[in-house]
Order: structure tokens, then sequence, then C-alpha cells
């Protein structure tokens, strides 16, 4: 990770996925935190990273939590544009009600996608846990 430009010590101590290296810093986003997660390879025999995910489990409060989902969203659509995701999907964030899918209390998903050029694209990734586990994981990811 070294030659990557990251320190052994910016590293989490709790990282047990093999090319998974999670940052001890986190990056904060409208009083919000998120974890800070890169994805390794090898490639020609040198470790690289293929993806960065920006990650934050938001509390489970569906009316606060909807509302930051759906402020990051269109943030995103700002920034990229209309999203290139597959019509008719049946999970895609721009055709579910966040509020509603959280009080379900089972497990969903929703997404979207951006091709942003030949070799990258970011993914902006909702994901709400079963009753037990309780919170929302918001991901965006550059890929």
């Amino acid at each position: 990770m070294r030659k990557l430009g990251v320190d052994a010590g910016s590293i989490s101590a709790d990282h047990v996925i093999r090319n998974l290296y999670v940052l001890n810093e986190a990056a904060e986003y409208e009083s919000e935190e998120f974890d800070i997660l890169l994805y390794t390879d090898q490639i020609d025999g040198n470790e690289s990273i293929y993806a960065v995910t920006y990650r934050s489990i938001l509390p489970d409060d569906s009316a606060e939590a909807a509302a930051f989902v759906s402020h990051m969203f269109e943030e995103i659509k700002k920034a990229y544009g209309e999203p290139d995701t597959f019509e008719g999907l049946e999970n895609r964030l721009c055709d579910v009600d966040i509020g509603l899918l959280n009080e379900a209390g089972n497990p969903a998903s929703a997404y979207e996608e951006w091709i942003l050029s030949d070799h990258l694209k970011a993914v902006y990734t909702l994901e709400i846990l079963d009753s037990e586990n309780p919170g929302i994981t918001l991901m965006i990811r550059l890929v």
C-alpha cells in the first residue's frame, strides 16, 4: 500500500477481507461521516486500487435518513447528470420511496450508476438491513 501513497498507519486494523482496506480517517459531508474503503488487486505484479467506496451507516430514522439519501442523490446528479442505470430495473433509486422501503423492516437495496468514462463509473447504493440490524448503509463507489 505504501507504493500507492497509503501509509500503513492510516489503515484500520479491523480490515479483515483480503484486498479491502478501511482507512482510519473518515470523510465528512454535511455532518455525516463516511468510511473510506480501498479495494485493491494485483495487476502485473503490482498492487493497484480498482475501487474507492465512501460508506456511511445512517441512523434508523426514516424521515431524516430518507431526506439525506434524496439530497445526496440530487447532489450526485448535479455533478454527473442523469444516471445511466438500465431503465426498467425494479431497484432503481429514482423509482423507490425510501421512507416506505425502510418502514417495511426487510432487507432491501436500490442503486443508480453513472458511466463517467470507458474505465470509470460511479455507483450510488442504498442498503437497508433487517429489523435486527437497523440502519441504512449509503455507499458511493468509484469503480
